[in-house]
Order: structure tokens, then C-alpha cells, then sequence
């Protein structure tokens, strides 16, 4: 007997995966930037978190580890910040060719802190 799956079953584990992910980053960063998420609604929350989990996409960013992060700039910096010419730096780092998705958000991490000191 094989087993066969079929594309929309893989879509569905695919969505299913995304919202758990969703709703973890959603727990984290409710404990790492309190006062913000407590200014937001739940839904406005999930929101900010799946849209940051977009633009994160759009940059290559595939890892959970680094979409995480990525989001975290998004709340230190603002939504948007990629595309803020006040955070020109930080579209540089983004849209760096030929550099690993990982050590792009490195040194986008890095950046951050170093701004906001």
C-alpha cells in the first residue's frame, strides 16, 4: 500500500504549521515587549506578527529562528522599518545579495541594537 498526499493536503500542513508559529511568536513577544502588545488588541496583535512573518518573507527569510527576529526589529523599529528611509541601513542589509538569509538578520539584529542605544 502507498501512501500518497496530495498537494492540498501539504497546503493545509503548511497553514496549520504557519498558524502554530503564529501564535508562539505571538506568546513570545507578548513577554519581551509588554507594554506595546498590552496597547494592542489580540487580533491587531496577530496582525502585526503575520504581516512582520510577510515582509520577513519577502527577504528570503524562511526559518523560523530567523522570521522571529525579524519581527522583533518590527517591534523595536516600527512597522514598516524596511521600507522607513530613516532605517535605510537596515534595507542595505536586507536586500544584501549573495549573503545567508541567517547572517543577514545577523547584522540586521546588530544594526538595531546599535541604533538604539
Amino acid at each position: 500500500m502507498t501512501l500518497v498526499i496530495r498537494q492540498a493536503q501539504l497546503a493545509t500542513f503548511g497553514e496549520a504549521s504557519l498558524h502554530r508559529f503564529e501564535s508562539r511568536l505571538c506568546d513570545l513577544v507578548r513577554q519581551h515587549w509588554r507594554e506595546t502588545c498590552e496597547a494592542m488588541s489580540p487580533s491587531d496583535l496577530h496582525k502585526f506578527v503575520e504581516e512582520g512573518i510577510a515582509r520577513g518573507r519577502n527577504y528570503g527569510l524562511t526559518s523560523e529562528r530567523d522570521l522571529a527576529r525579524f519581527v522583533n526589529v518590527q517591534f523595536a523599529l516600527g512597522a514598516g522599518f524596511d521600507t522607513n528611509p530613516r532605517y535605510a541601513w537596515a534595507a542595505d542589509v536586507l536586500k544584501a545579495s549573495g549573503v545567508p538569509a541567517s547572517t543577514r538578520v545577523d547584522q540586521l539584529c546588530e544594526l538595531t541594537a546599535g541604533a538604539l542605544r
